[in-house]
């Protein structure tokens, strides 16, 4: 901040609180970038795509990460150092263990516990949701389309193939088939349904040049914008 009267440079684009409590102002497009890690793979977090994270030790310890796209998650930074672009001064080195927080200087700090209960279904999570986008297991919404070319679908016994480029959204059942996996609903384009169980143990989940490995176990729904 500007010295002595608390008032951060103009050219502020976020704040970065360390665990000592002291807060950096940060600028330029290039002000910090993170990689991290979560359960489906490593996730670069450029600072123009980050609204804010904040590290929790409970439930389960970890940074909450919620980005400009909608996605929210919880991952763990890669550990080291990383140049840190201050506000009105020089470049500074910083541990990736000394960062408690970042916030833009134009998003609402978002403290809440931990995004509050446990999601189930798209109609639970955050207005600002991801779409097209998934909900998995731990509260995680992640903006992304399927990468795969076709998904089997066992209903009634039988392997139906879907291309998932036609379903406008897919929701998990509480109920398990009999074999003990996950049931699901898929609503196509024009309404129509169908249920049962994913065939294949992993669904592929296309975030712009990035593609994730999700286990099917993990997945509990996905969403797609409407045609209306």
């Amino acid at each position: 901040t500007e010295a002595g009267d608390g008032t951060p440079p103009g050219d502020t684009i976020g704040f970065l609180e360390l665990t000592d409590g002291n807060v950096i102002a940060v600028s330029g497009p290039d002000a910090l970038a993170l990689n991290a890690a979560t359960a489906w793979g490593s996730v670069e977090l450029p600072v123009g795509t980050i609204r804010d994270l904040s590290y929790f030790s409970r439930p389960r310890p970890g940074f909450r990460v919620r980005l400009e796209d909608g996605s929210r998650f919880t991952a763990f930074l890669s550990p080291g150092e990383i140049l840190v672009n201050e506000a009105g001064g020089e470049d500074r080195a910083i541990r990736t263990a000394e960062i408690a927080r970042f916030w833009r200087s134009d998003s609402t700090i978002e403290v809440a516990e931990f995004d509050a209960g446990y999601w189930l279904d798209f109609e639970e999570t955050p207005s600002d949701r991801p779409l097209p986008g998934f909900l998995l297991q731990g509260n995680n919404l992640l903006a992304g389309s399927f990468g795969d070319e076709s998904i089997s679908l066992i209903e009634n016994g039988i392997a139906i193939r879907v291309d998932p480029s036609r379903i406008r959204k897919l929701t998990r059942k509480i109920d398990l088939a009999e074999d003990g996996s996950p049931l699901f609903v898929i609503e196509w384009e024009n309404g129509e349904q169908a249920e049962g169980s994913i065939e294949q143990a992993f669904v592929t989940i296309l975030r712009g040049e990035t593609q994730f490995i999700v286990p099917v176990e993990r997945l509990l729904g996905y969403s797609a914008p409407t045609s209306d």
